[in-house]
């Protein structure tokens, strides 16, 4: 993609992707035409091909924004929830804001997932015939890893697992791959339906036990 020079230009840019990610949205990839993009962005069908070059990198583009805007809003939940004026190294116990902390990761991937369900669900499907989704998908999925458990490291003495980095890696790979099936179908794997409210409230249980956090007033 090129880079837009001009204010009008960023402009127009920005409503071709905000287009993308709509239509998508709102259908699937297959709905993502550049005629469909061009009309709804109110830009002409030669004024994206000399931008993008062709769908394929359109698609590119606008997947690659979704993401960043994603990750940067899970990101600022863990950040706000471990600033000192949220508790996290105060009163309530290391114990209990680990827990905290705990809840506030998972709960913020399943807050994301729940509000881009149909966006994430045809970004899925179009990575079956197009692996660069999927490919670059996960590589956000990492980097959003590796900056939480940056940003938790002070509370790792917490854990009690034998090996808490592998059950970190673990922990983080069942969560995501338990929303991208929660994304798929409200019934998957046993047939009974779960509201993402109660998914989150269970993963936090399940991960709080699975990690053992240390409760307060333990050595």
């Amino acid at each position: 993609m090129r880079t837009p020079r001009q204010e009008r230009s960023r402009a127009s840019t920005e409503r071709v992707l905000a287009a993308v990610l709509d239509l998508a949205a709102e259908g699937s990839l297959d709905a993502v035409t550049v005629g469909a993009v061009a009309s709804r962005a109110g830009v002409s069908v030669g004024a994206i091909y000399g931008r993008f070059g062709d769908k394929t990198a359109l698609v590119l583009a606008a997947q690659e924004r979704f993401l960043a805007t994603v990750s940067l809003a899970v990101g600022s939940r863990v950040v706000q929830a471990l600033a000192p004026e949220a508790g996290a190294e105060g009163a309530e116990g290391r114990g209990d804001a680990a827990r905290r902390v705990v809840r506030v990761v998972i709960t913020a991937a399943v807050d994301a997932f729940a509000q881009h369900e149909a966006l994430i669900r045809a970004f899925s499907a179009g990575a079956r015939t197009h692996p660069e989704l999927e490919k670059r998908a996960e590589a956000a999925a990492s980097q959003v890893f590796a900056e939480v458990l940056t940003a938790t490291g002070p509370f790792h003495d917490r854990i009690e697992h034998p090996d808490p980095a592998t059950a970190l890696d673990v922990l983080y790979r069942m969560l995501f791959a338990t929303l991208e099936r929660r994304v798929e179908s409200a019934t998957f794997i046993s047939g009974l339906p779960i509201e993402w409210s109660r998914l989150a409230d269970e993963l936090v249980d399940l991960a709080i036990a699975y990690l053992r956090v240390r409760e307060d007033g333990t050595p």
